[in-house]
């Protein structure tokens, strides 16, 4: 059992009317594990800040690394009872959970053009620890999504989730040319093959163009495309098709390119679309990092409870009064310490108490979290990001805002709720009412339940 809490507000802006702009690419640090050899696909992730995720091309084994922005190694993430036949990109985006990221692999690299399907592999995008040692993890529940194009093979090493609608995206790899497939989020299930259609053919004139990998930017307004020697941009109106933006025209974006940097197969923007990445094949490959030089960059979130802060808690197994959730309770007496916070995983900064019967656990724990607010007014939106395992109910200044994994009419005394898939090792994003915020003392509060006695 374990809980992490985050509380993010941001305001989103719309797709600028000028032309985005970057700068040259910096050198951020080159990657310190010999593990990675042959990068082929690169994204942000959406919930772990400062992580990309990369893996390596064909020949690889079936796994995915976490990477800090200076290019230092997090974790490695197996994906257990798949194959890699020839991963060449990766992506972040969502699924079939409301409120859950989820990683794609995409095992979709055929250059004899003589694979009838193709296969993405999907999994609930893991929490990632930073400052710690690298871990090794395996990635549970990962779905196959079985795909055939309409209309026969084709090679590919570009993929991308549309955030806004969830469809699939697959470019093609053919000289002077790139065919966007799609396929639509509905059809997006493990089972029988799911058929990518064509949308649009785009036209690369100039010699040796090669589309090697893709990404989308996180508010979906923003469209990269890459080969060995260009890198190219869309926007979009995150109210249309992602086949309409990419049929206008697109512009230049800087890039690293041949002979200078390896062959380069990997590109993705940073868990909010500020700057993008990019990373190329080879052993202890410097990760370049190109920042916005336009004004035209997303509202960054105010993070109002850090990871890693400081809360109180009960761990007695005794519930408190219902007070419990509002600023006006006194909880001098309840035990203080910092996030991650729980039992049975060996990665807590603070270790709860579960009663001490491995068979009879306590049921329910208790966390409290106070912070200030200067003005709620400024406020347009609240996202609630919880790390739990198994369920939890969350309150802000009083009022239930978010349940997870619970009955609606749980009591203290109820365990959580069975789950079909593994969420424990996943953060979990609510949205929450910015209207109940207030001036000054603002609490959160976490009631945090196990799903059966005998485990943690």
């Amino acid at each position: 059992m374990r809980t992490r809490l985050l509380l993010i507000l941001c305001t989103l802006s719309g797709v600028a009317a000028a032309a985005p702009s970057f700068s040259s690419g910096v050198n951020q640090g080159n990657i310190d594990t010999p593990l990675i050899t042959e990068a082929s696909g690169l994204a942000g992730s959406r919930v772990n800040p400062g992580v990309l995720w990369t893996h390596n091309d064909s020949g690889g084994l079936p796994r995915v690394f976490a990477l800090d922005l200076t290019g230092h190694l997090l974790g490695t993430w197996n994906l257990p009872g798949v194959n890699a036949n020839d991963y060449e990109d990766i992506a972040v985006g969502p699924g079939p959970e409301a409120g859950v990221s989820y990683l794609y692999v995409g095992d979709i690299g055929d250059n004899g053009e003589n694979r009838p399907r193709i296969r993405v592999y999907r999994a609930p995008e893991p929490h990632v620890l930073t400052g710690v040692a690298p871990v090794s993890r395996t990635l549970p529940d990962v779905e196959t999504l079985l795909l055939e194009y309409e209309d026969g093979p084709h090679n590919a090493e570009s993929l991308f989730i549309d955030p806004i609608r969830g469809d699939l995206y697959i470019a093609t790899k053919t000289d002077g040319s790139s065919t966007l497939f799609r396929a639509a989020a509905a059809d997006l299930v493990p089972g029988d093959p799911i058929t990518l259609h064509a949308q649009i053919t785009i036209s690369l004139p100039l010699f040796f163009q090669l589309a090697t990998a893709a990404d989308i930017s996180p508010r979906g307004n923003e469209i990269i495309l890459r080969g060995y020697t260009f890198a190219r941009l869309w926007t979009r109106d995150p109210c249309e098709p992602v086949a309409t933006a990419m049929a206008r025209p697109s512009q230049s974006t800087p890039f690293v390119s041949l002979p200078s940097k390896p062959q380069g197969e990997a590109i993705g923007f940073d868990q909010f679309g500020q700057n993008y990445y990019t990373l190329s094949e080879g052993v202890n490959q410097p990760l370049y990092r190109f920042a916005r030089t336009s004004p035209d960059g997303p509202a960054l979130p105010t993070t109002l409870i850090p990871p890693g802060d400081d809360w109180t808690y009960l761990d007695t197994g005794v519930a408190p009064p219902p007070s419990w959730i509002t600023t006006a309770f006194d909880d001098d007496a309840w035990s203080v310490g910092p996030a991650p916070l729980g039992y049975g995983d060996g990665d807590e900064a603070t270790v709860v108490d579960f009663g001490g019967n491995p068979v009879n656990r306590h049921v329910t724990t208790w966390f409290r979290h106070e912070f200030t607010v200067a003005d709620p007014a400024v406020f347009a939106r609240l996202t609630l990001l919880a790390h739990i395992d198994d369920g939890a109910r969350f309150y802000l200044n009083g009022r239930a805002v978010a349940s997870l994994n619970l009955d609606e009419s749980a009591s203290d005394t109820d365990l959580a709720l069975s789950e079909a898939t593994n969420f424990e090792d996943t953060w979990f994003m609510r949205r929450v009412n910015p209207d109940l915020l207030v001036t000054g003392t603002d609490l959160l509060a976490a009631a945090v339940h196990i799903a059966a006695a005998g485990t943690p």
